[in-house]
């Protein structure tokens, strides 16, 4: 009966300390530093977030409002009415600003010398207004228009007779350009009109003959007091 008795003491202090194990293990109550939660329970995944990339990869063109342009071409000059014409090999430095995604101002000054190099040599100044179309894209063009001053003069020539020599001028053009972030490259085409100097003065134009030699028509009021007028440029720019 001894042995009885302490069989069944050993039994039951067997199954009181399990019954406490299983409740220390309660499920969700297990801290350990291997595992969430009991042992065998299976961590909950998170969910996955989903990025989804900007597919546009437009421009912020309002970022950078202002540019400088640096450009070089050709502009070349015609007397209303004449067979001949001159053309200049010229440089341009712009100034612009972004006043909405597809309307910007420019103010461009550009000037150089014959390509006959007979010393005759031009300078324009003018504030132009583009309207861009395909603004955000990094292939954009747009339509300008513009008004300005544009002045013929020989090299070494006084200021008295640049200031006589100054005429109005209306142009009308369109280009293109492909912008990167901050840098772009640009080409643009322009036709304009100018108009006859202030006090009338006309000033002749040299024209190269077809044997290389140069000559200098005679002044002429029908043909020199008005001129069409045609650019092409190619250069870059730089956005701020």
């Amino acid at each position: 009966m001894p042995d009885m008795g302490a069989r069944t003491l050993l039994v039951a202090t067997f199954l009181f300390g399990s019954s406490s194990v299983v409740l220390a293990q309660v499920p969700g109550d297990y801290n350990g530093d291997e595992g969430y939660g009991a042992p065998g329970m299976v961590q909950p995944q998170q969910q996955p977030v989903l990025v989804v990339a900007n597919p546009c990869q437009c421009l912020d063109v309002m970022q950078n409002r202002w540019a400088v342009g640096l450009s070089f071409g050709s502009i070349s000059t015609q007397p209303k009415g004449a067979a001949y014409s001159t053309a200049y090999n010229v440089g341009e430095l712009s100034l612009r600003f972004r006043a909405t995604p597809h309307f910007e101002l420019e103010l461009a000054a550009a000037g150089g010398e014959d390509d006959q190099q007979t010393g005759q040599q031009i300078s324009t100044v003018a504030l132009n207004a583009r309207y861009r179309f395909a603004a955000y894209s990094h292939w954009n063009w747009w339509l300008m228009g513009g008004i300005g001053a544009l002045t013929m003069a020989y090299d070494g020539a006084s200021k008295e007779t640049l200031d006589a020599n100054q005429r109005p001028m209306v142009q009308v053009g369109l280009g293109l350009e492909h912008r990167w972030s901050q840098f772009a490259l640009q080409a643009e085409l322009r036709l304009g009109s100018v108009g006859p100097t202030k006090n009338g003065q006309t000033m002749s134009v040299p024209v190269a003959a077809d044997n290389g030699s140069i000559s200098t028509p005679p002044d002429s009021s029908s043909n020199n007091d008005t001129y069409a007028a045609g650019s092409f440029t190619i250069g870059a720019g730089y956005y701020f």
